[in-house]
C-alpha cells in the first residue's frame, strides 16, 4: 500500500438474521400504536356519544413546582451593614465598590464613607 493512498474502508456487514422493520406493516396491525408522550386529558368522541368535544391542554402539566425541602436551603440573614452612627446626624460606613477605568480595566476597591445629615 503506497503512503499517499488512504487505507481501505472496513467491509460492510449486514445481519441476515435480523427482521426488516416496515412501518407500513406496523400501522396495519390491529392494535393501535400510540407514540404520544402524554395521553390526552379528554375523552374520545366515541365515549361522549359522538358529540363534539373541545378540550384544552392541562396548564398545570408544564408548571414548575418548588422543590420539596427547599426551605432548608433558604439563604440565612447575611452580615449586618458596616455602618455606624458616630454622632448625631453623622454616619460612617465601609463598602465595596467597582468602577471601569478609561482603558477598560475594572477597579475593585474598598470605600469608607462619611455621611452628614442636615
Amino acid at each position: 500500500m503506497p503512503a499517499d493512498s488512504p487505507p481501505e474502508p472496513p467491509a460492510f456487514v449486514t445481519r441476515a438474521d435480523a427482521p426488516a422493520f416496515d412501518l407500513a406493516q406496523t400501522l396495519k396491525s390491529d392494535e393501535a400504536m400510540d407514540l404520544r408522550a402524554l395521553r390526552p386529558r379528554c375523552q374520545s368522541t366515541s365515549e361522549t356519544g359522538g358529540e363534539i368535544l373541545v378540550c384544552a391542554p392541562d396548564p398545570e402539566s408544564e408548571r414548575i413546582r418548588p422543590l420539596a425541602g427547599a426551605e432548608d436551603y433558604a439563604a440565612k440573614a447575611g452580615l449586618p451593614q458596616a455602618r455606624w452612627s458616630i454622632a448625631e446626624g453623622v454616619d460612617l460606613d465601609v463598602h465595596a465598590d467597582a468602577a471601569t477605568m478609561g482603558n477598560g480595566v475594572v477597579s475593585n476597591r474598598l470605600m469608607v464613607g462619611l455621611k452628614l445629615g442636615f
